[in-house]
């Protein structure tokens, strides 16, 4: 009788022991979920709070007296067209004029404030986008500066100088593969309808990645779609020629 006892009391502190066990390990389960769920929405704000800290919100600038006078006038001119505008269109001018000459004084972060407050009146203008773009990479804000870039050609795909400044961003500060350029070039050439500015610097990275024939036949095509300055392409032609054969 008493070893039935013992085995039923032995029993439950067993049964005891292994809800204790289960709900330790639920409550360790719960806990380790919490603490990934905190990771996965905190780590990138950590992120880009280290990120910020390396930006550059302002920068000294060089500017003669005059030439800091000028700037501050503009500057001050625009304040008083922003406080006199009647529509948006007049605000995101004098916006836009705010951040040119802000930057200027070398106060990027104002600067980078301004064309925001620009970009949110009229959300299908291209340029504040582009000036957004140009204040970020200043600024050091390197992935800001991409998707800025990349708003401004979505909105205007067919500017060419946008696409210029953008691939060699994506190519020198970025580091961006040679496939990857490659493929912006292709991009940018469909987008603006072979704007000769893309192919004389498409023809320009071709070389420099190392493929001098495809580099001569985008210099063909430059004269071909720019007759005006097919004698100064036929150069480059003639020495990447040249090139060629000392190859061979």
């Amino acid at each position: 009788m008493a070893i039935f006892v013992y085995a039923k009391i032995f029993g439950i502190i067993k049964l005891i022991y292994m809800n204790i066990k289960i709900k330790f390990g639920v409550i360790a389960a719960v806990f380790l979920f919490l603490i990934f769920a905190a990771y996965l929405y905190y780590a990138p704000i950590i992120k880009k709070n280290n990120e910020e800290k390396n930006f550059i919100l302002e920068k000294e600038v060089q500017l003669s007296d005059n030439d800091k006078k000028t700037y501050e006038d503009r500057l001050n001119n625009a304040e008083q067209l922003l406080t006199n505008a009647t529509n948006d269109e007049e605000k995101l001018n004098a916006l836009m004029m705010k951040g040119f000459n802000l930057q200027a004084l070398g106060r990027l972060n104002d600067a980078k404030l301004a064309f925001e407050a620009a970009s949110k009146l009229k959300q299908d203008d291209f340029s504040p986008h582009k000036a957004l773009f140009d204040i970020k990479v200043e600024m050091n804000d390197l992935d800001g500066a991409r998707q800025s870039a990349r708003k401004s050609i979505e909105l205007a795909p067919h500017i060419a100088d946008t696409w210029v400044r953008y691939i060699e961003f994506e190519n020198f500060k970025m580091q961006t593969s040679n496939d990857s350029i490659g493929f912006l070039y292709i991009e940018a050439l469909s987008k603006t309808n072979n704007h000769p500015d893309i192919v004389t610097n498409y023809a320009r990275y071709l070389e420099s990645i190392g493929n001098l024939q495809a580099a001569k036949e985008y210099w063909i095509k430059a004269g071909e779609i720019n007759p005006p300055r097919a004698a100064l392409y036929a150069n480059e032609v003639a020495r990447l020629d040249t090139l060629l054969n000392q190859q061979q």
